[in-house]
């Protein structure tokens, strides 16, 4: 998992291709936005996908590349798990890296869906657990509706949720209604997207209402143990 860090006082981006948990040669509060893309929680086993190719590779490049001698590409710093309290703490070893790099007015951004709400909590006892509040939610199409396999599914995720984080502040403020507010808000930009010329599936719309929920329960100040309750107001069919 890297990322790309951003010093607006010098007007420039560099990618950072190493482990998330150690951006190491990045000083303490010294950019402005960290921008990556965590793994889908159990989306997609990237180790499992390497690991075709890897067979064919190591037996030639093992010589020559330290990183070839293992039997195969899994990592132990690897973020991917299946279990959503390993990776919502592997992934929040990785934010909290980037929380020491960041200013103090700096800005986490990463994408994300999931069809179930258990990813969801996942990603927001991360985000909390590293110091951050998630702050906005906007919708954005990730993948065309005629890749494979999302062709062959009766209601496909087309969109990703762009999180933006900033650190917690520590401020927050109960609203009367979270449920209502959410369902409003996420009503609101579905009409904006279909009058845009969008066409969203049902899974669409469960990933603006929980992209939404991570924002509002944020701005209130729910704890993780306190999500699952209201990311339950709002299902998928199945």
């Amino acid at each position: 998992m890297s990322a790309t860090v951003t010093d607006t006082s010098v007007q420039a981006a560099r990618p950072a291709p190493a482990s998330g948990r150690a951006i190491e040669p990045v000083p303490d509060k010294s950019v402005d936005a960290v921008i990556t893309d965590p793994p889908y929680f159990d989306f997609v086993h990237y180790s499992e996908l390497s690991d075709f190719f890897y067979a064919w590779l190591a037996p030639v490049l093992r010589g020559e590349y330290e990183y070839f001698t293992p039997p195969d590409s899994s990592h132990t710093s690897e973020v991917q798990d299946r279990h959503p309290a390993k990776f919502a703490s592997k992934l929040a070893r990785v934010f909290g890296e980037c929380r020491r790099v960041l200013k103090d007015d700096g800005i986490l951004s990463f994408s994300f869906h999931h069809s179930r709400a258990e990813g969801w909590v996942s990603i927001y006892e991360a985000v909390t657990a590293a110091g951050f509040e998630v702050v906005a939610a906007h919708p954005i199409y990730g993948e065309m509706k005629g890749a494979s396999p999302k062709s062959s599914t009766k209601e496909p995720i087309t969109l990703d949720a762009v999180l933006v984080c900033k650190k917690s502040a520590g401020v927050h403020a109960r609203a009367e209604n979270l449920a209502e507010e959410i369902r409003l808000k996420t009503e609101s930009i579905c009409r904006e997207l279909q009058a845009s010329g969008f066409s969203l599936s049902q899974a669409d719309t469960y990933v603006v209402a929980m992209s939404n929920a991570l924002a509002v329960g944020s701005r209130a100040g729910l704890t993780p143990t306190e999500m699952p309750d209201l990311l339950s107001k709002f299902t998928l069919p199945r």
